[in-house]
């Protein structure tokens, strides 16, 4: 362990995590002060029933749609409205939304679902049914824009390479979009014990950075490779939303690049 401080440091951080958030929760609460910023967040949004802020993330299902907001004091929320309402608007755009909030769930059972521990982990300060959203300006923020623009890019390029339902899976494997994969494929998927294929994780992010090692290293040294495929596969973590089981690899691929250097 001497010889190894970075795994050292690792364990060590690994180890604190669980006794905050599983063994020990109260001293979670007393470091982070999860109640105390929540309290705030109901009483700052409790009475409005609008809000406004900036498109950072957009999702279609079957039923409804989502957007993800950035609001103005930094806080972020998830917006449900129409397919047709979230057909009109783009990442990068400040929308102003009408309609209800209301609060994430803690789990009343044991092994339930917690819906405040979920919104915690996502960042998640609320959620809100639109009534009306209206665009007040489109392509507020270029990077979001152009994120954006190059997902529905390469969407449209997968529909026209691919049939139903492939297509859904091939942008579930190289955008991360899995909000067009029907409830029987993921069914399928999980009973087979390879739903990680449809859900970037280490298995895409490995391929991706020893093809992206093996092409650069014929015209670079080994030490300046590892440093560029390290920034190329954030910046496709990013590009994918940065899902948890995403940053997850990409937090070991940089501890590895690290541990190489």
């Amino acid at each position: 362990m001497r010889s190894r401080p970075v795994v050292g440091l690792v364990m060590i951080y690994c180890l604190f995590l669980v006794l905050v958030l599983v063994m020990v929760p109260e001293w979670g609460e007393s470091i982070f002060r999860w109640n105390l910023q929540e309290a705030q967040i109901q009483k700052q949004y409790g009475g409005k029933n609008r809000i406004v802020g900036l498109v950072t993330a957009r999702q279609q299902k079957e039923e409804e749609g989502r957007l993800r907001l950035k609001l103005q004091d930094g806080n972020e929320c998830i917006v449900i409205l129409s397919n047709e309402e979230l057909s009109k608007i783009h990442m990068g755009s400040r929308v102003q939304v009408s309609g209800e909030i209301w609060w994430p769930e803690a789990a009343t059972n044991p092994g339930q679902w917690d819906g405040i521990q979920y919104a915690r982990m996502h960042h998640i300060a609320f959620y809100m049914r639109s009534v009306k959203t209206v665009v007040m300006q489109e392509a507020d923020s270029v990077w979001y824009t152009c994120i954006g623009s190059l997902q529905e890019t390469i969407s449209e390029m997968i529909d026209q390479k691919w049939q139903h339902p492939w297509n859904t899976i091939v942008k579930a494997m190289v955008l991360g979009d899995r909000s067009e994969v029907s409830e029987e494929t993921s069914q399928l998927f999980r009973q087979g014990g390879i739903s990680h294929v449809i859900a970037i994780s280490g298995l895409h992010l490995t391929i991706l950075g020893d093809m992206l090692s093996a092409f650069l290293r014929r015209f670079q040294k080994p030490k300046l490779v590892q440093g560029e495929v390290t920034a190329l596969i954030w910046a496709y973590v990013l590009f994918t939303g940065a899902a948890i089981s995403t940053l997850r690899a990409a937090i070991m691929m940089t501890i590895r690049s690290a541990a190489v250097l």
